[in-house]
């Protein structure tokens, strides 16, 4: 007798079949996603506010070495890296665009993201740098001065690129346009 070779491979029809069978999912939020993202985004935001708020305080104890921030530890990393290093007193911009993502995430109608980042982040930016020029204190507040390291930085090379009347110049035309200007 003689065996029959049965044929393994299905059909081009079966074959549209298996495929038709798996679609491809799509990767959606649903209520309780949003939920979770919104309150893991906002205890951050609110973390980081207490810790900076903290730190406008107690600054002088951690450039001691002592912990004497609200936030422990962490919030005095936190806090000396956004307000020390980077932004000064306008590192608060940072945990509020947290809050305003949360917002978003949580499909606030009130709030127009795009426009409220962008006005907090040229806040943040151009604060720093003019608080840098200003009150350019070589370490007296905040260990770094009110501008933060990166304010301070962005301040003095612009004074030695375009000197301190063109930066002067520069800064109220930028806070200008900002603030008045088009939206």
């Amino acid at each position: 007798m003689a065996t029959q070779k049965r044929n393994t491979k299905p059909s081009a029809s079966k074959r549209e079949e298996v495929k038709e069978e798996a679609p491809k999912r799509k990767l959606t939020l649903n209520d309780n996603h949003r939920w979770v993202i919104c309150f893991i985004l906002f205890f951050i935001s609110a973390f980081t506010i207490l810790a900076i708020l903290s730190h406008y305080f107690t600054w002088r104890q951690a450039q001691m070495g002592e912990v004497a921030n609200a936030g422990g530890e962490l919030g005095e990393l936190i806090a000396e890296l956004l307000v020390g290093r980077c932004f000064g007193i306008f590192a608060l911009c940072v945990p509020a665009m947290g809050l305003v993502l949360s917002a978003a995430v949580r499909k606030s109608e009130n709030i127009r993201l795009l426009k409220v980042a962008k006005v907090l982040l040229l806040l943040m930016i151009i604060g720093s740098v003019t608080m840098g020029f200003i009150a350019d204190t070589n370490g007296d507040i905040f260990g770094y001065g009110l501008g933060g390291g990166i304010g301070i930085d962005i301040a003095r090379w612009l004074s030695t690129k375009i000197g301190h009347p063109g930066l002067g110049l520069l800064l109220v035309v930028a806070e200008y346009q900002v603030f008045h200007g088009s939206p």
